[in-house]
């Protein structure tokens, strides 16, 4: 498996006066995993957007297999073997398994041309068998969860005979164990010569699948680095270009008195059952746990979304009920939502929109919004959250992810609240921005903000949290402290629901 399955040479894009990318030079090896890095903004949604054939270069070179590429669309792409996993399934719901696995590649009988269901299911199940799972390849995508997505786009991926698979932040909605299914077929693969192009921001999984990792910025090659030959820090600092020292900024609090009190809160729809733990003045309590453990829907329960459950809360002493959000916002809690598009910010409205939403009854006057002061409000967010856009007045949709992560972190800070609940702060995020997240939190819990952070990232959890509880079927599996946590031990409780 010698040489290099793709070459880019000198690949320049443009889009009206933007060069999204700068001469851009890649080898990727082949039967190998490739990483693709940088932060939100690099250039990498382009570069894979060329290679898949969605975009044409303005000029320089691209090569597969050895022979250069000269026309540029998904089925030119497709054709000479390259498949896209992009963040998004491509799953349609309402097919089966089998239909979404031959989507493009119908098997027909000979002579007759009708489909040859019988010989589709059997090499679907030989494929699924293959990669070390068994799927009823008959039953409907509908509800299947997001690690099942990915393993039916990857088998669609082989039956078309797929020699470079990209896959674009494949783990953003995966569990823990999703992920470690991934990882083993994604070895699979490279046992069998195919070459993987992996887009990631979590660090992690760079070290544990990458082979080779090049890093982009501001839409320039910084390098291209045998994973081996290079450290989390040195990563970093080609990703930012500035030495990154602390990324956990280890910063000792003090426990004070009780702010939030959960006792034996039970959902009425079933999704958490007696629930009892208490957040401190001083601390960020970190709450782990697998997709459908029931994280999010304690959090909703606790800013007034959802108002079915029994048990008492108590917050600084007093039993409360928030009828509503603006109820529990009127009390002092925040909620910042894990899904940051649909619902925590209004995507065609503007920075400063947005960023006042949670302040309404301060800035208006008689109905009307004060616009001086929004302005005013907005240009100190702006400032304090170094979000980078043309102004208050753009629309938060043209705005990279990890900025929009900031307009929404912002639009709570002016609520000034007495406790914040952040669900999954850095998903989808850079590395620089995940690390000013970081120092944001440390800040607002010395100056009197305790946090409740709710994070499917390992690392996140143990790096920041004070003390981590554990989530299993809906229900508190295991509490740490920091002299008490391992990482194993953690994963055992969540599995333990």
């Amino acid at each position: 498996m010698d040489g290099n399955i793709l070459e880019t040479r000198k690949v320049v894009k443009r889009f009206g006066g933007v060069n999204a990318l700068q001469e851009i030079d890649l080898a990727v090896r082949t039967g190998t995993v490739h990483i693709i890095a940088g932060e939100n903004g690099a250039g990498k949604s382009t570069l894979i957007k060329i290679i898949s054939g969605i975009h044409s270069p303005d000029s320089g070179e691209v090569s597969f297999d050895g022979s250069r590429v000269e026309k540029f669309t998904p089925t030119d792409a497709s054709r000479l073997g390259v498949a896209t996993i992009f963040q998004e399934s491509a799953i349609y719901p309402n097919l089966s398994v089998l239909e979404n696995v031959f989507l493009r590649n119908k098997m027909r009988h000979k002579g007759v041309g009708l489909l040859d269901w019988t010989g589709m299911s059997r090499r679907a199940e030989a494929l699924f068998a293959e990669l070390g799972e068994r799927i009823n390849v008959r039953r409907v995508m509908s509800g299947m969860s997001a690690g099942v997505c990915k393993i039916v786009e990857i088998a669609r991926a082989l039956m078309q005979n797929a020699k470079l698979i990209i896959m674009d932040e494949p783990t953003s909605s995966l569990s823990e164990k999703e992920v470690r299914s991934l990882f083993r077929q994604i070895e699979i693969l490279k046992s069998k010569g195919i070459t993987i192009l992996y887009i990631t921001h979590k660090l992690e999984e760079i070290f544990e699948i990458g082979d080779n990792v090049t890093v982009l910025r501001d839409g320039k090659v910084v390098g291209t680095r045998a994973v081996a030959d290079i450290d989390k820090g040195q990563l970093i600092e080609m990703m930012i270009g500035r030495k990154l020292e602390i990324f956990f900024p280890a910063i000792e609090v003090r426990q004070g008195r009780p702010v939030l009190q959960l006792e034996g809160l039970t959902s009425g729809k079933g999704r958490f059952k007696d629930v009892s733990f208490t957040l401190y003045d001083g601390e960020i309590l970190g709450l782990y746990g697998l997709v459908g453990a029931g994280r999010t829907e304690l959090a909703e329960a606790i800013f007034g979304v959802d108002r079915e459950y029994e048990g008492t809360l108590r917050f600084n002493g007093q039993v409360i009920q928030p009828e509503s959000p603006q109820g529990a916002m009127d009390l002092g809690i925040a909620y910042l939502p894990e899904n940051r598009q649909l619902e925590g910010l209004v995507l065609k409205m503007d920075i400063a929109n947005n960023i006042t939403l949670a302040i309404l009854k301060e800035i208006t006057r008689r109905g009307f919004v004060r616009k001086k002061l929004e302005l005013q409000r907005a240009a100190s967010s702006i400032e304090s959250m170094r979000i980078v856009c043309t102004g208050s007045e753009q629309t938060v949709e043209n705005l990279s992810g990890g900025n929009q992560q900031k307009v929404l972190v912002g639009k709570w800070l002016n609520l000034r609240p007495k406790v914040l609940i952040l669900d999954e702060p850095t998903h989808g995020i850079d590395v620089a921005t995940k690390a000013e997240v970081y120092h944001l939190m440390r800040t607002l819990v010395e100056q009197g903000t305790p946090i409740l952070l709710i994070s499917s990232e390992l690392p996140e959890i143990i790096g920041m949290s004070s003390r981590i509880l554990v989530m299993g079927a809906g229900a508190i599996r295991g509490e740490f402290r920091r002299n008490e946590w391992t990482r194993e031990k953690i994963i055992e409780a969540a599995l333990a629901g």
